[in-house]
């Protein structure tokens, strides 16, 4: 036998230092072995290729673009009551409903409440269609309707690549997005009460997020009264000051009935402003609470759709 080969055809533990072959390293054991070869990373490097997470607001439409429409809705309305005001009668309720929102007295308080009252218009406006169009989800039919289908983690794979293949992205439906995120990872669950678990997590976020996205509105519906009411303490102060001009510079009693009219002017902005408040802050509440419902009726649906489509065809 040769001396210069040990019996398993390996090379002699002495002679290792000297054989072509070369024990294999990984890439952590060059970076261990030359410390100076290893990539230099900046703070700011990180920071600029961090990437940022932020959620998704399904039914909540943008502040700057809901703004700019109820500006917009306000310079409609004031140029309707502006031409249409010259073309009404004197005498009448529509004559005097417009009177109030013409009168320069009123225009501190009640333009404000008007701006207030369409820029809450125009989110609940965008959070209609919104709703609309998440509400088409519900009728497609991304889980096969075969009562003999069976949800697995090959089967999931499918849905999966159905759901890609079917939008360009599934992730702008609040209800695929849930089925994607509850079957994206079949494999790395144990039992089925961890979808289940899944599930009601992202109904509870969805909850929370429709909730928060009437924040805005529901402090509109508290400002606009407030307006009014700065209004009638606006008239009242104007009204008190006036009447004590009168009495003090009044000489007969036909001067004081001549005086009187600044007086009940304002004592007209103290109630025609409140009246304008309350009455805008009523009708907003109103359609603020119909969108609430339809919103909590839908993702209602959401949780029993992925229950019914979802849990029941589970096979873990």
């Amino acid at each position: 036998m040769d001396d210069n080969n040990t019996p398993n055809g390996l090379p002699p533990i002495g002679k290792a230092a000297n054989s072509p072959v070369r024990a294999r390293k990984s890439m952590l054991d060059e970076l261990e072995s030359n410390p100076s070869e290893r990539p230099s990373v900046r703070n700011e490097d990180v920071l600029s290729t961090e990437k940022t997470w932020t959620s998704i607001a399904y039914l909540d439409p943008s502040r700057s673009k809901t703004l700019f429409i109820g500006l917009l809705l306000t310079a409609v309305f004031y140029l309707g009551i502006y031409s249409g005001g010259a073309t009404l009668p004197e005498e009448g309720v529509f004559s005097y409903v417009v009177s109030i929102f013409m009168k320069p007295q009123n225009l501190i308080v009640v333009i404000p409440a008007c701006v207030l009252f369409f820029w809450g218009i125009s989110i609940l406006i965008l959070k209609r269609v919104s709703l609309n169009k998440q509400k088409r989800a519900l009728g497609l039919s991304i889980i096969p309707q075969d009562p003999d289908f069976i949800l697995t983690a090959e089967t999931a794979k499918h849905v999966l690549a159905r759901l890609e293949k079917s939008f360009d992205s599934p992730d702008q439906y609040l209800l695929l997005r849930r089925i994607r995120i509850s079957i994206s990872n079949l494999n790395n669950i144990g039992q089925v009460s961890d979808v289940s678990e899944i599930l009601r997590a992202e109904s509870d976020e969805d909850v929370s997020r429709a909730e928060n996205s009437f924040t805005l509105i529901d402090s509109f519906i508290w400002a606009v009264p407030v307006l009014g009411f700065i209004g009638t303490a606006i008239g009242l102060s104007l009204a008190i000051g006036d009447f004590g001009a009168v009495l003090s510079g009044a000489d007969d009693l036909s001067s004081i009935k001549t005086s009187l009219g600044a007086v009940t002017g304002g004592l007209g902005t103290a109630f025609e402003t409140t009246l304008v408040g309350l009455f805008l802050a009523l009708f907003l509440q109103m359609l603020a609470s119909i969108q609430e419902d339809d919103e909590s009726r839908f993702l209602n649906d959401c949780s029993v759709y992925c229950q019914e489509t979802i849990v029941s065809r589970l096979r873990i």
